[in-house]
Order: structure tokens, then sequence, then C-alpha cells
């Protein structure tokens, strides 16, 4: 994380109007996460920017970490997707407060249908509760399995040094960079049902 930072700090100072590479893999990366907010939330999705690129960044570099051999990933620990699906889960529910209203939010789980009211609304909230502990398994299973993975088959060449694990390896970024995008495509899909 650091990393980024430094990355970010040192693309920042050196700003110029015919860019760079750092500068350009920088705001390549911003457009990209721009898209995806715009794509999925609409006009609005620039103002969510800030909440589902850090989401995003988050996870893909916690998901590399494991890549390393000798390290493991935050995220093929429960908590650390736990901690980001609750924190996903309270973001969207004050977004959507903030957004409709505690009328306007609470109408939403009572359904359009008065008759059905309350059972909808224990329906909504069940779905709601499932939301972040869908986020949370889903990055945690698949992030845990591909870390393990990688570890057999570095183990498996390292008496003889044959690096058996480096396919692998490159299909690791590959599903660091897939899992992020879906947490972060969820996540904006969450935001887009309340507004």
């Amino acid at each position: 994380l650091s990393t980024l930072l430094l990355l970010v700090f040192l693309g920042r100072s050196k700003l110029e109007k015919v860019t760079g590479k750092l500068q350009n893999i920088l705001e390549s990366a911003v457009v990209l996460l721009r898209g995806l907010t715009v794509d999925l939330l609409g006009p609005t999705g620039p103002s969510y920017l800030p909440l589902m690129g850090t989401i995003f960044l988050y996870i893909f570099f916690n998901n590399l970490i494991g890549l390393v051999p000798g390290l493991k990933s935050p995220t093929m620990t429960v908590s650390t997707p736990l901690a980001l699906g609750l924190t996903t889960f309270l973001c969207v529910q004050s977004i959507a407060v903030k957004v409709n209203g505690v009328a306007g939010y609470l109408k939403h789980f009572m359904g359009d249908i008065l008759a059905i009211a309350p059972l909808m609304f224990v329906i909504h909230i069940a779905g709601e509760i499932a939301k972040p502990m869908s986020l949370s398994l889903r990055l945690f299973g698949n992030i845990y399995g591909e870390d393990n993975i990688i570890a057999v088959l570095f183990k498996m060449g390292f008496p003889v040094w044959i690096p058996v694990h480096l396919p692998m390896l490159a299909f690791g970024i590959f599903t660091a960079f897939l899992q992020a995008f879906i947490f972060t495509s969820l996540s904006c899909i969450y935001v887009q049902g309340f507004t």
C-alpha cells in the first residue's frame, strides 16, 4: 500500500501536458475506474469514484501480496473480506438513506404492494444482510484457493528449483484483478439498486 502511495505521489508531483509513462499509467487507471462507475451508476457515477476506486485498489493490491513467495494475501483470511463486506454494506446503506431520505429508504424495503409489505420487508432485510456475506465469501474463497495452490506448486518445485508455480502466478495476477473488479462491480450494483 505504501508503494502505491509512493507511485501516486511521484506521478502527481511531475504532472505534464505530454504525459510520461508513470503519469500515463495512473491516468489510465483513473479513466478505467471512472468508466466502471459511469457504466454501472450512470451520470452520478463519478461522485462514487473515490469510494469504488479505493475498494478496487485496496482489494487488488492485497490480492497481489499473496503472489510473493512466503507471503499471504490479507484477503485469504476471513477477517479482511468480512471487514470489506461490512464496510461496503454500511456505505451502501448510508448512501441509500442520503439519496432517498429515511422514509424513502424504508419504503424501498416495503415493496410496491401494501398488502404484502410486512413479508416484503422481511425478504428485503434478509437480502440486504446476505450481500456483505456474499461479497466476503466470494473474495475469501477465490483468493484462499488460489494462494494455497500457488504455495503447493511452489513447494513441489522447491527441492529441485523448478518453478512449476510460474503459470499459476501469471493466472494469479488476472485473478487478483478479476476479484477486485467483481467486488467493486457488485458494490456499484448495490448502490444503483437504491438510487
